[in-house]
């Protein structure tokens, strides 16, 4: 709320200027001129009434006997005129242009007297003294108009009485010489007096104004003073329901997980006990078909074809689906080492050539000599590829063609395994869709294209696992690429298998000594293999690294250490991807932090939501060196990246 008060007039600079003042500004000066005479009416007839008391008993012993009786009757009846005007103007004091017609009622009594003791008894130094007193009392209480004609008529009557009256010149010339000194002497008292009486009211409507202005500058303040309080006592409100909100989110968050868990452990309990015996049935039909208990006829011998292959079939699924129940609870195993590219492709390739031939499919393959060997689970890295060939089978039509590529980028240490396909394609939105798990582009019953809806969820899985992503490029009718990118290791000896155990406490990486002056990135990523490429990576720019499993432990650290940079996992547990970034944003120290937000999933336009929901950058895993680098030289200060 805003005070727009209007700033107070100084009225007494304009009438020093002499400019016009407005005319509610002469209407106040003129009422509070009339409010003083008026005020003074009564009092001033009051005196005047025991004044010409006192002439009047004066006369009777001072005067000659001829005039004795007629000044002391003029005396007292002035003075019973000044005494009813008294109780008049008492009971109702004059107002407006009254207040001028009473003071000269008061002048103009005095100055008949005055004029009837100078015709009368042609005493012409006791009249100008009268004179002098009506002149007083035009100065003070006369405004410009009645004074100016007041003194006109008291000139008229000198003019009169010098006609009319025989005196010494002297006395004239000495009368009249101070009769006109007291004219003058009026004259400027009257404009001096008028003068600071405008200035005296001047002041008062401007302190007025001031202290209205004061009045609702202080009304205003008070206003926003409480707008204020409500204010707090509404954000007090809002934070302590954000609380209890981000609190219940949290419970609930917990609650999925464990759920999760629990719904992962028993997919995988139960995966198990039905692999158990489908592998005994699978035994027993092989034995069967390979004539171990007796001959079988042709229709016998094709009914043991069709058990064996939905048997397989459904071990696929089942297998599928245990794999993806151990990833999700945390027993996922990945056997690092050295893995042959060529040799991966190949066999790859084998699994699936019956399946091609079986529609007349044309299979291409493309790979780079430079890519030999891949520091990898080579049996998952198989898988990968099988689930990806199966689907562009699965989706071309007959006589189409598939492809695989394989192409190493030495700059940024990526290798990309790449499957294409001329198939029915896919629409851009349902790119969201392909990932998750049981999920069919076709959900109808009759749908034309069978499948469980695992393949491409465990690729992402498999990939994210070994420090990769998986990127679609499709359109309609069209084709559809995918493409996994992998860290481009070399081969150690000795690579400790890993799981997906996504517990742990959060980690600085690596654990050489680090100068602390250097600037803090924080990698929130629950992938080991991510985080400890990442945090050798930023070393080498001269970065610092600290490392958290968790969305919640990344919003703690981030809010407590605020970092220089924040590497930010979109598929991190538990909280959701976009709900965080947000979070974070709401942070006003963390308004200014940039935040790369990293992801194993790429298609056009996937970054999108992450850069409205407030994501600096997006990019997709593995990052390179040189991506690295780059990001790091536009998001961190000048002078802080090593080159």
């Amino acid at each position: 709320m805003e005070s727009r008060a209007t700033k107070p007039v100084d009225y007494t600079a304009a009438h020093r200027s002499g400019r016009a003042l407005p005319d509610d500004m002469q209407l106040a000066i003129r009422s509070s001129f009339s409010l003083w005479i008026g005020e003074a009416l009564s009092p001033l007839a009051f005196g005047l009434t025991w004044l010409y008391l006192i002439f009047g008993v004066a006369h009777l012993f001072t005067l000659p006997a001829a005039l004795r009786w007629i000044m002391s009757l003029t005396a007292f009846g002035t003075a019973a005129t000044m005494l009813t005007l008294h109780i008049l103007w008492r009971r109702q004091p004059a107002t407006g242009e009254w207040t001028h017609a009473g003071a000269a009622l008061l002048t103009g009594l005095v100055g008949l007297n005055s004029a009837l003791h100078l015709f009368l008894t042609g005493d012409v130094l006791q009249s100008s003294n009268l004179l002098l007193l009506v002149v007083g009392l035009g100065f003070f209480f006369l405004s410009s108009a009645w004074f100016v004609a007041m003194l006109l008529a008291i000139y008229l009557c000198w003019a009169m009485a010098i006609l009319t009256l025989v005196a010494p010149s002297a006395v004239w010339i000495h009368f009249t010489f101070g009769l006109l000194s007291a004219s003058v002497l009026a004259t400027t008292a009257h404009l001096a007096r008028k003068r600071t009486l405008r200035r005296v009211t001047l002041l008062r409507l401007q302190d007025a104004q001031r202290a209205q202005q004061l009045h609702i500058t202080l009304t205003a303040e008070q206003k926003i003073e409480e707008a204020l309080r409500q204010s707090e006592v509404r954000y007090r409100s809002l934070y302590a329901e954000v609380e209890q909100r981000v609190q219940e989110l949290h419970t609930a968050n917990i609650q999925l997980a464990q759920a999760a868990r629990v719904k992962n452990e028993f997919l995988a309990s139960v995966s198990h006990e039905l692999r158990t015996p489908l592998n005994a049935i699978l035994g027993l039909t092989e034995s069967l078909q390979e004539n171990i208990y007796g001959p079988l006829n042709a229709p016998q011998q094709d009914a043991l074809r069709n058990i064996h292959h939905s048997g397989r079939h459904l071990l696929a699924v089942i297998t599928d689906i245990l794999d993806v129940a151990k990833i999700e609870a945390g027993q996922f195993t990945l056997d690092l080492g050295p893995a042959a590219v060529d040799a991966v492709c190949q066999a790859s390739l084998m699994l699936i050539k019956q399946k091609a031939e079986q529609k007349k499919l044309t299979v291409l393959m493309q790979f780079d000599t430079a890519v030999k060997l891949i520091e990898a689970d080579d049996r998952r890295l198989k898988q990968i590829l099988v689930n990806l060939l199966d689907n562009a089978i699965k989706f071309t039509p007959p006589e189409g063609t598939i492809g695989i590529e394989v192409r190493g980028d030495a700059e940024n240490k990526i290798i990309y395994f790449s499957v294409w396909d001329t198939g029915i394609g896919i629409a851009h939105q349902d790119f969201p869709r392909l990932f998750k798990p049981f999920v069919q582009l076709d959900s109808s019953l009759a749908r034309e294209y069978a499948g469980s809806g695992l393949g491409l969820v465990l690729v992402y899985r498999m990939a994210e696992m070994q420090g990769g992503s998986v990127t679609v490029e499709s359109e309609v009718n069209q084709g559809s690429r995918f493409t996994v990118a992998l860290p481009w290791r070399v081969p150690t000896v000795g690579v400790a298998s890993m799981t997906t155990n996504q517990a742990g406490p959060s980690a600085a990486l690596p654990s050489a000594p680090l100068e602390p002056d250097l600037p803090l990135a924080l990698i929130a990523d629950d992938q080991e293999l991510v985080t400890t490429g990442l945090a050798q990576q930023l070393l080498a720019q001269g970065v610092r690294a600290m490392v958290v499993k968790d969305g919640a432990e990344a919003m703690e650290k981030a809010a407590a250490l605020q970092p220089a940079l924040l590497l930010l996992d979109m598929q991190l547990p538990p909280l959701d991807d976009k709900a965080m970034l947000a979070t974070l944003r709401s942070n006003v120290h963390l308004q200014s932090i940039p935040i790369i937000a990293m992801s194993a999933l790429v298609w056009p336009g996937s970054e999108k939501p992450y850069l409205a929901a407030g994501a600096s950058a997006y990019i997709g895993k593995p990052i390179g060196a040189k991506q690295l680098q780059s990001l790091l030289q536009q998001w961190l200060p000048t002078g802080v990246v090593a080159t």
